[in-house]
């Protein structure tokens, strides 16, 4: 056990947090009823909130421009001169903690252009000086038009970039140039004599002397200067008619580009700036080039460097011309091993020589140098013997030095004056997943020196610029401090749910060691003059004798409560373990009811009857071995009842209580499923119905108690139909509700609610195209039907596994999230019914817009109901609704800003409303409310 966690297990030295969260930036009704909810911090391990700092690009040579997360903030753009002091915020674009995450950042000029999000998802570009004052809005996506910017490259006065249309009946894309201002932004839209568009998939750009040089339509080479006057085609480098350009250079003022008709038949050729004297070169005597993987120009000609089909690197030397081309060995004096430029290899110009990653024919990388010529190609530095072995990459020119990144366990900074005692290590980052780096902007030459990112992508991310003199590196930037998250984000409605009520206490499972380890804590309340919470571990995940260590990735979750306690699993996929636990509160009375363990195990259902809960255990390469099981708590009273496969996931919910007796589906020998039901007694379980009149393989789905019927699906084999069942709990009661075809006949059959009687379910009619909505049945032929009518797009979402995922009754109707199609956006909002068609409607747009709120988490409290939704003001966060457009409010600014805390799991405990939700400072946390 970890000496953190022998900490959390000690309750005299346990420390909480408990902050009271203001709610903000309601509206006014909101604020009359807002409650402000309690934080109890749980998990207080070191957090894991990251800065976020993916990418650094130079601004000038004396200035670099990087995204950074704070608490406070989130990830907004900064610019650093390589000191702490000069390192800062350059503006908040969007205020709050939600950021507005700068990325895709290009060069022009003085300037930098980066791509925004906003809290609507929709996309802005910015361009900066390196100034606070000089950072500005360029653009933005049209109004009312969906899709994103990509910026592209810049030409010194501006910037290209891709419009990208969602929905568009073309390809979508449009490209466009900005001078950093919404007046100078146009669209370039060169067309033929008949006025149709003539650039299409747009790419590989190169710019030179405020021009852009760039392939279009696969092989061609077009020219800009940011006006559609200005923009034309130079040449087509594919004569023949076939293959498209992969890239491109510039050299002694002609155009080279690389052209691949299929992976081995890749051509280089090359033109004059204005498209003249077209020529093929070929690789000498080779006659035709192997894969081509990348060019790099210098002042007299270029460096090419390809792959054979047995995946050696070849380098060549070119002056333009085939006699000029000629391929340069790499061998190893000492050995006399033979290497090839390293697959995808970094490669960099400094002082009239090429410094390259090499591989060599049996395993291993090194550094090499090149000067075109024999004579002047030696290698400077073998940096690692393994054949898996990734670097060197990264490879920049800062000041006096080339630098280039080692990776290979740990990963290693080194730099090089061009010298073999001049190529040392100049830090070693210890710890770091060396599998973060990858060939993005994550380094950059900063002052004649090098500024880069320690461990992108993950939550210790750093920036830090290296020493010319004396050596060793200065760390500029440190994420902001947090606790870790007790619980985990997502977990659905159909997985365990994290909290149990027993003898009026809450009981939760608590995530440390960053979601390998589960913990049993009691919440107890104490009312004293200052709101106060006192925690009791009671309980921690098994451990592997063998290793002394937590489980890999257990989920342990609360099933039900049966006689004062609370049942739980612990399952591990990774591991076969699948346990059942049972608690009364206390560390003496959790103990393990049964070991259900095994590779290809789950266990499901978990429905209360008759004074006990029923569960299936199933064993999906073993079916006898899976069977039905009733607990009452106790591992005398913890027993199978029925052998056989229980098939409760597959197609709905399959189990329920129904007149005192429990209804399940039970898996027979030919693949079909027959409707059963038990006492509690082996010799009480007996079949209800297994003859369906269908080929084997159907059987009932969905499974609904409403009013004094069990309402079903039966699904057809092979044709995806379910039709529509009812049963009295007899074989003789047990009938097909609709037996003729029309367009009010439903084919599929989903899970449902008793309304007042009528059931109400997920459903779609005949053919296909038939939307996914409401349908309503009072057990009659005549009286099944869609409720709502004239639906052309899904109403609800489609084979959801349980009705909780839909929504919930509270005060006589179904709370659910709608679906509408707005714009081509599948856009969800708050909707309600009585079980009518009049009384079935749009009860707010919380988030107006082709957006939606997207409600869910539903949880009934009396007459009111309680879910998450989302608005661009508050983000994802708490609402309530008694059923009237008034009284649908936010109750819960938890995360304030448009960040939002994204609530879920919720539960009352002792007329406290419970759920998790999360915080920037603190992750996903433990809150209470105070029900009205």
């Amino acid at each position: 056990m970890s000496s953190l966690s022998s900490f959390f297990l000690r309750p005299a030295t346990i420390p909480c947090l408990i902050l009271t969260i203001l709610a903000g930036a309601f509206d006014a009704s909101a604020r009359e009823s807002s409650l402000a909810p309690r934080l109890i911090d749980l998990n207080r391990q070191p957090g894991d909130f990251s800065a976020d700092i993916d990418w650094i690009v130079p601004l000038g040579s004396d200035r670099s421009v990087f995204p950074m997360a704070t608490l406070a903030t989130g990830n907004e753009l900064w610019v650093t001169d390589g000191s702490k002091k000069g390192t800062r915020m350059l503006a908040d674009i969007v205020p709050g903690s939600l950021g507005s995450y700068p990325d895709s950042p290009i060069a022009s000029g003085a300037s930098v252009m980066v791509r925004i999000t906003l809290a609507s998802g929709r996309n802005q570009l910015w361009i900066t000086d390196g100034t606070s004052s000089g950072t500005k809005f360029a653009t933005e996506m049209p109004e009312g038009v969906d899709g994103n910017l990509t910026p592209l490259s810049g030409n010194g006065e501006g910037g290209f970039f891709y419009l990208r249309e969602e929905w568009s009946s073309g390809n979508g894309y449009g490209l466009w140039f900005t001078d950093g201002t919404p007046e100078g932004t146009r669209p370039i839209e060169p067309e033929d004599e008949a006025g149709r568009p003539l650039l299409e998939y747009v790419h590989q750009f190169e710019s030179l002397e405020g021009i852009c040089y760039f392939t279009a339509n696969e092989g061609e080479v077009w020219r800009s200067d940011g006006t559609t006057e200005g923009t034309r085609k130079i040449v087509d480098m594919t004569p023949s008619g076939s293959g498209y350009a992969t890239s491109i250079a510039i050299s002694n003022g002609r155009i080279y580009g690389c052209v691949s008709a299929d992976f081995s038949d890749n051509h280089v050729w090359s033109c004059t700036m204005d498209g003249g004297d077209l020529v093929k070169i070929t690789p000498g005597d080779a006659g035709e080039w192997p894969f081509i993987m990348d060019m790099v120009p210098t002042a007299t000609g270029l460096y090419i460097s390809a792959h054979d089909l047995f995946g050696m690197g070849h380098l060549f030397w070119s002056d333009g011309s085939t006699g000029g081309t000629r391929e340069i060995t790499l061998k190893d004096p000492s050995d006399g091993m033979i290497y090839g430029p390293a697959l995808y290899a970094w490669m960099e110009m400094w002082q009239g020589s090429l410094y390259f990653s090499a591989s060599g024919d049996g395993g291993g990388l090194a550094l090499w140098v090149t000067d075109g010529t024999e004579a002047g190609t030696r290698m400077l530095k073998k940096t690692s013997s393994a054949a898996d072995a990734v670097g060197p990459q990264h490879i920049m020119v800062a000041g006096r030095h080339v630098y280039f990144l080692v990776l290979g366990g740990d990963p290693e900074w080194w730099r090089t004056d061009g010298t073999v005692a001049g190529t040392r290590r100049v830090v070693r980052m210890r710890g770091h997943d060396p599998y973060s780096y990858s060939y993005l902007d994550q380094a950059t030459a900063l002052n004649g020196e090098l500024c880069f990112i320690s461990a992108p992508w993950q939550a210790s991310d750093r920036l830090w610029r290296t020493r010319a003199q004396g050596g060793g590196v200065v760390q500029l930037t440190k994420p902001g401090k947090s606790t870790a998250s007790a619980f985990e984000a997502n977990s659905g409605t159909e997985e365990p749910t994290p909290y149990a009520e027993v003898d009026g206490k809450l009981l939760s499972m608590v995530k440390f060691g960053y979601g390998l380890q589960s913990e049993l804590w009691q919440v107890e309340q104490h009312r004293t003059k200052v709101p106060g919470v006192k925690t009791k571990p009671l309980w921690i995940s098994p451990r592997y004798l063998e290793t002394e260590q937590a489980d890999y990735m257990d989920v342990a979750g609360f099933r039900g409560e049966v006689n004062g306690k609370a049942l739980f699993t612990v399952t591990t996929s990774f591991t076969g373990r699948h346990e059942l636990w049972v608690t009364d509160g206390s560390r003496r009375g959790t103990r393990l009811l049964h070991d259900h363990s095994g590779s290809r195990n789950w266990l499901d259902g978990f429905v209360p009857s008759g004074g006990a809960i029923y569960y299936a255990a199933n064993v999906e390469d073993d079916p006898a071995a899976s069977g039905l099981w009733r607990t009452d708590g106790t591992q005398e009273g913890t027993l199978r009842i029925a052998p056989g496969m229980m098939v409760t996931q597959s197609g709905g919910e399959g189990m329920v209580d129904f007149k005192g007796f429990l209804y399940f589906t039970r898996e027979q020998s030919d693949g079909s499923r027959a409707l059963w039901k038990t006492d509690g007694r082996p010799e009480g379980t007996v079949v209800v119905k297994d003859d369906w009149g269908l080929n084997p393989g159907g059987g009932p789905v969905n499974l609904t108690v409403v009013g004094d019927r069990l309402a079903m699906g039966v699904s057809i084999p092979t044709t995806g139909i379910e039709t529509l069942w009812t049963s009295d709990g007899t074989t003789a009661g047990t009938v097909q509700v609709q037996t003729t075809y029309t367009e009010t006949t439903v084919h599929h059959v989903g899970p449902g609610f008793d309304l007042g009687g009528i059931h109400i379910f997920s459903g779609r009619g005949r053919t296909v195209l038939h939307a996914e909505e409401w349908w309503r049945s009072d057990g009659t032929e005549a009286g099944t039907y869609p409720l709502l009518s004239g639906l052309t797009t899904p109403h609800l979402p489609g084979y959801v596994q349980h009705a909780s995922q839909l929504g919930a009754i509270a005060g006589g109707k179904l709370f659910y999230a709608g679906h509408e199609r707005i714009d081509g956006n599948d856009v969800s909002e708050l909707w309600v019914t009585d079980g009518t068609a009049a009384g079935t409607k749009k009860l707010k747009e919380i988030n107006p817009g082709r957006n939606g709120s997207q409600p869910g988490g539903f949880l009934a409290v009396g007459d009111m109901v309680y879910f998450s939704a989302y608005d661009v003001a508050h983000g994802s966060e708490l609402w309530r609704s008694d059923g009237t457009e008034a009284g649908t409010v936010l109750v819960a600014d938890v995360e304030p800003g448009p960040l939002g805390s994204a609530p879920e799991d919720l539960k009352v405990v002792n007329g406290k409303l419970y759920f998790h939700a999360a915080h920037p400072s603190t992750g996903r946390e433990l809150h209470e409310l105070e029900i009205e």
